[in-house]
């Protein structure tokens, strides 16, 4: 490993990326659940585009090939680490981020009221 420092830092935003966009969804702020919808849908189309993660390409050729970010969760449920398994994972987690922000963002909060100023005016409209 030429550079330690770069390698644990890039792995470090990886797993840090990889958390916001697993389990962001559960933030109620619209902006946040926005940031993290597009991130998604960005993410997505170049986890298909390129075959893969390419966050964990450059960890590949920054620290060596063995260890992904997925490979805790992998490990924890009793998985085998194998590129088809991590692949699937990955995408798993995606699909169901986006369904869970999409319901947030396009279905549930339109029945909820965005602030106090719209509940009052609705009670004036009544």
């Amino acid at each position: 490993m030429e550079n330690p420092v770069l390698y644990y830092t890039v792995l470090i935003s990886h797993t840090l990326l990889t958390i916001f966009m697993s389990i962001g969804w559960v933030f109620n702020n619209r902006t946040v659940l926005w940031i993290l919808f597009l991130t998604l849908v960005i993410g997505l189309f170049l986890f298909i585009i390129n075959g893969g993660c390419f966050i964990t390409r450059l960890e590949y050729k920054l620290g060596g090939e063995g260890y992904t970010v997925i490979d805790p969760v992998l490990h924890r449920l009793g998985i085998n680490s194998s590129r088809q398994n991590r692949t699937y994972l990955t995408m798993m987690l995606f699909v169901c981020s986006l369904m869970i922000t999409s319901y947030k963002l396009f279905i549930r909060d339109y029945k909820i009221p965005k602030d106090e100023d719209d509940m009052e005016d609705e009670d004036h409209v009544k």
